[in-house]
């Protein structure tokens, strides 16, 4: 939307629905990854998915000199089809790999205790 709308107020609603999915992403993720890690590697997994997110901040830069060489409207779009392709590929991986094994692994664990008693 906002490579090719103009209008604020659709710049306005493609941010807002923008940050309910990176909301949503958010907690999909945390999740995923607190039920599938082993709770002794749970803080090296959150500290590596960190790292590989800071890590894309250099990213800036590449749409800084796409929007001098080709303008804004340019990096919008071009980020807008990076986000697809990775999307697309995150979702098939995810389904194909994480989720399913998830739903076939998970067993219910009410307490801490119990947690406890699992893990010994």
């Amino acid at each position: 939307m906002l490579a090719i709308a103009p209008i604020p107020y659709a710049a306005g609603v493609a941010l807002a629905l923008f940050s309910c999915g990176t909301v949503t992403w958010n907690v999909v993720v945390v999740v995923l990854r607190q039920t599938l890690v082993p709770t002794h590697l749970l803080g090296r997994a959150n500290s590596v998915y960190r790292l590989i997110s800071w890590a894309d901040c250099r990213s800036g830069t590449t749409g800084g000199f796409l929007a001098a060489a080709a303008g804004t409207p340019a990096v919008f779009g071009a980020g807008a089809a990076a986000m697809g392709v990775v999307a697309v590929a995150l979702l098939l991986g995810a389904r194909r790999h994480w989720i399913s094994r998830v739903e076939q692994d998970v067993r219910p664990c009410t307490t801490v205790e119990d947690r406890a008693k699992e893990e010994r």
